[in-house]
């Protein structure tokens, strides 16, 4: 119920208004779900928290306020000329958080679908529409109840919307307690090891790089005995380009070799030549027998972080990957996700889909409390019920899980401590609705929004 209240006062005032309303209800909302991130970014780049909370409001600003504040906007233009019902509210809603995922800076984090992750019957249809299903489901509930209490809101058909947002919540609460209930298709059973190496709050897990691969082959072999098939190490396990010749990637091959038959999926840093120039990456690189059999480059990168942004200095100064692939697991093709990657779902179905498995390998040390740490987790849960695949997550400092196709969280580790987890997945070669129509449905939010804005527009002339 947490929009309708909002959504009441945004239609009894101009658009005007509206727009400087929902302009600070994206920073309240920002402030409510990462009231972290200034203490955050003062403790992982070592500056002061004046400078961490000018980084949270431009933060904010850019990925928040910038979208609610002309949806505000919006339903107060369409409130005004009577065009306003729940089905509409639902479709501009879900419309602006497809929008926050693919426009300026692109960033989903924070999606209100994701509040519905306890909920597992109604996040069931996430294999259909994605996270945009659950959050256009919020939105209508929410203007169907602020219709009760606001007449501009209600439509020249009140109770048809109610019935039609109804019937659409009734009917995915059904869809998803069928999916929960029925007998999941098992493929191959293997087993998967997570080796979580922790660290201290500013990312660096050791003092040398040396340090830090000795570390993560000393946890690797107390889990030995349980002869995993696969070994996950996170994001940034070890700190040295894996594919030149040093003493580090010596003693990794020579440890990978003594593994005989399990695999290791590791995070480091990789190189590329394009036109001659030399282009580092971050990386993930599959080992087997001593040898590296594939290698994945991230993608998507980190705004500021590892990209800088026009007029901002920094990053990292990594380049994207090209052309991304699965990689030739001994079982077959598996998709590797890194980091922030495994927030954006249209990339992880195109890489699930030739898969039976993904690997989400994260570096969450800058988060440094375990609030964000389970929010990501919560987000990546979505990605495994899209597309119907078990999902690994491997973290530097947690939280690293197996989360199954359901969405359920198996097993997870040990937030901030070094920790192992070891558990059995299955390879899956389901196809889902939303692997096959992708975001058509989001889309179709898009579509009805900009009907009931151009009939509104010729109501008006």
């Amino acid at each position: 119920m947490a929009l309708a209240p909002w959504f009441v006062a945004v239609a009894r005032t101009t658009p005007g208004r509206a727009l400087a309303s929902g302009a600070l209800w994206g920073l309240a909302a920002a402030l409510g779900l990462s009231w972290w991130f200034p203490g955050t970014v003062a403790g992982y780049f070592h500056q002061s928290y004046a400078l961490g909370w000018l980084a949270f409001l431009a933060f904010s600003v850019a990925s928040a306020s910038l979208y609610y504040g002309p949806f505000a906007a919006w339903l107060s233009w369409l409130a005004c000329r009577g065009v306003a019902n729940p089905l509409v509210v639902a479709a501009g809603w879900g419309a602006t958080e497809f929008a926050r995922a693919h426009l300026l800076l692109a960033d989903p984090w924070g999606l209100s679908g994701y509040s519905q992750v306890g909920w597992p019957a109604l996040m069931q249809i996430a294999d259909a529409t994605g996270p945009y299903g659950p959050g256009f489901l919020i939105g209508g509930v929410n203007a169907c109840l602020a219709a009760l209490r606001e007449p501009a809101l209600r439509g020249r058909h009140p109770w048809l919307s109610a019935l039609a947002i109804a019937a659409a919540v009734g009917g995915a609460i059904a869809y998803g307690q069928w999916r929960l209930v029925q007998e999941q298709p098992a493929g191959d059973a293997f087993t998967v090891a997570i080796v979580q190496g922790a660290g201290r709050p500013d990312g660096d897990t050791s003092a040398q790089p040396a340090s830090r691969l000795a570390r993560y082959l000393d946890l690797t072999a107390t889990i030995a005995g349980s002869a995993p098939q696969l070994v996950v190490w996170p994001e940034s396990a070890v700190d040295f380009y894996v594919e030149d010749d040093s003493s580090q990637r010596r003693s990794l091959l020579e440890a990978s070799r003594a593994f005989g038959a399990t695999e290791l999926l590791i995070g480091g840093l990789g190189r590329t030549t394009r036109r001659g120039t030399l282009r580092p990456h971050n990386s993930a690189f599959l080992l087997r027998d001593g040898r590296i059999v594939g290698r994945y480059h991230k993608t998507i990168l980190y705004p500021v972080a590892e990209r800088p942004l026009p007029g901002i200095s920094g990053g990292s100064g990594l380049a994207p990957g090209d052309a991304p692939a699965p990689l030739p697991s001994a079982h077959g093709p598996l998709a590797a996700v890194v980091c922030v990657e495994a927030m954006h779902p249209a990339y992880v179905r195109g890489l699930a889909r030739p898969s039976g498995l993904l690997v989400n390998m994260s570096n969450d040390a800058w988060f440094a409390h375990p609030v964000p740490a389970a929010h990501q987790l919560a987000i990546t849960s979505v990605r495994a019920i899209e597309n119907r695949r078990w999902l690994v997550r491997a973290s530097a400092s947690g939280y690293s899980a197996v989360i199954d196709p359901t969405g359920h969280v198996v097993a997870r580790t040990t937030f901030g401590q070094p920790d192992t987890l070891v558990a059995q997945v299955h390879w899956r070669d389901d196809v889902t609705p939303y692997q096959r129509w992708g975001d058509a449905p989001a889309w179709s939010m898009v579509t009805l929004a900009i009907a009931a804005t151009l009939r509104a527009w010729l109501k008006r002339r």
